[in-house]
């Protein structure tokens, strides 16, 4: 009962935050404390003393002092096919307008002497104390990076030998995040030449959940070299190695996809697979499909089985979809399409104001057939708003029911665009 109440103050919380004069509020003070610091920091004895970075910002890419760069990626465009929007052309927009994604080059970054601390979306500066702003996407960006308020910081500790720095914005606690965003970056240092073996410290962000260690143990990270950023501490390498974080987190490059799938699994996809996947949310704290109960019947005369991932192993969760050829559902679950057949299916359940491309973007990857059905409410084809991010929401029984008839027909034709639904 008081986790419940406590989740709701949360939500409303979150929700109030969101409200445009609020953070509008928030932005000009944020602003104000910024410009003020700022005259501090520019003494270089007090910028010493409470060990502030310099007001200066680096662009790896473009860096000299103490910097070098490997470059292991080249710039790329990717064009994601049209996913199937049956009955739902309000939002052809919002997907028709993320077709095309542009992907920056890929590097890592060697600097002597770099600093890291403790910031929520990660901070480094090199050895002179510029800010790198390319390592720490904070949402407010890198003009009102949370760095930028701080009055003082904790005094450099030095960590001798070779440092990694894997601390990825948002992954700390998020299996999609740290799946997806986090553990590919280990595949980009070992495609930059390098091993694991040949790291003295390895920093995360992360909260000492099973997945997370289950994957890195997996990956060949000893976690006795496995430390833990938080705001209290501030060190300071001989040698620190950071792989570039991706400009946006709706992108995610072919590389990646085909390290997680060569590294996770304990086997390959499976060839024929025909399992259909029903991915429940019941025990999800947020973003719950309130009558599931009548979706589970609806999809189980379809011949779905219910699935609840909280609880299993990765390794689990990588077999399990590796041996369908059908998965619905929503939410971070659906990060496990990585490890799914290319001849897989997938009906997405998104709501309407919470629309994004995460679930989609890897199944254009793999060349899978993307559906999404939106659930009731007011559609709108606009960037999704953060204030609904959590809010539980749910799906038409018969809309569904046209979907699932519409795949059943193309399975009987054999043909994977004869839905009948709308393409972009």
């Amino acid at each position: 009962m008081a986790f419940a109440w406590l989740s709701t103050l949360k939500r409303h919380r979150h929700a109030l935050t969101q409200n445009p004069l609020i953070k509008g509020g928030h932005k000009v003070a944020r602003w104000c404390v910024i410009m003020t610091l700022k005259a501090v920091r520019a003494n270089a004895w007090a910028r010493n003393a409470l060990h502030l970075p310099r007001n200066k910002v680096v662009e790896p890419l473009g860096c000299g002092s103490g910097m070098r760069v490997i470059r292991i990626g080249e710039a790329q465009t990717f064009f994601r096919p049209a996913l199937n929007l049956p009955e739902d052309g309000a939002v052809k927009r919002f997907f028709s307008d993320r077709q095309h994604v542009a992907m920056e080059p890929s590097y890592v970054a060697v600097i002597d002497g770099g600093r890291v601390w403790g910031y929520a979306y990660g901070c480094v500066f090199t050895r002179d104390g510029s800010f790198i702003p390319a390592f720490s996407r904070d949402p407010w960006g890198a003009k009102m990076h949370g760095v930028w308020l701080r009055s003082k910081l904790p005094e450099p500790v030095r960590v001798p030998g070779r440092v990694l720095y894997l601390v990825t914005p948002e992954a700390g606690c998020n299996y999609h995040h740290w799946l997806l965003d986090l553990l590919p970056r280990i595949g980009a240092v070992e495609r930059a030449g390098f091993a694991l073996g040949d790291f003295d410290r390895i920093v995360i962000n992360h909260a000492n959940l099973a997945f997370q260690w289950e994957t890195l143990e997996r990956l060949g990270v000893p976690r006795s070299r496995v430390f833990t950023i938080n705001q209290s501490v501030c060190w300071q390498a001989d040698q620190l190695v950071v792989p570039s974080l991706l400009a946006s987190n709706e992108f995610i490059a072919a590389e990646s996809v085909q390290f997680l799938r060569d590294r996770l699994p304990s086997k390959q996809a499976v060839v024929g697979a025909s399992r259909r996947l029903f991915l429940s949310r019941r025990d999800a704290s947020a973003r719950r499909l309130v009558n599931e109960s009548e979706i589970e019947r609806l999809v189980h005369r379809y011949g779905f089985e219910t699935i609840v991932l909280s609880g299993l192993s990765v390794a689990r969760q990588a077999q399990i979809f590796s041996e369908a050829e059908m998965i619905m559902g929503s939410g971070a679950g659906l990060a496990n399409l990585v490890f799914a057949p290319t001849h897989a299916r997938v009906i997405e359940l998104a709501s309407p104001r919470w629309l994004t491309v995460y679930h989609w973007m890897l199944s254009a990857r793999l060349g899978v057939d993307h559906t999404l059905v939106l659930a009731n409410g007011d559609a709108r084809a606009e960037a999704a708003s953060i204030r609904h991010r959590e809010k539980d929401f749910s799906i038409d029984p018969q809309k569904l029911q046209r979907v699932l008839d519409a795949l059943e027909r193309s399975y009987v034709s054999g043909s994977a665009s004869s839905y009948g639904c709308e393409k972009l």
